[in-house]
């Protein structure tokens, strides 16, 4: 019972966790200050696009 509310609750959230892993893999291919550097021009995007 438990499983099956965990996998209905993670399929709409499949596009999160997508979205988190390939920040993990970015986070460890790139040097942690590009991250850093990166992840504040991503939010400064978002910021001025609202």
């Amino acid at each position: 019972m438990t499983f099956l509310y965990l996998s209905t609750n993670l399929i709409p959230n499949a596009r999160w966790i997508e979205s988190v892993i390939l920040f993990v893999v970015k986070y460890n291919t790139h040097t942690k200050a590009e991250t850093i550097k990166e992840t504040k021009k991503i939010i400064s995007n978002n910021v001025a696009a609202i």
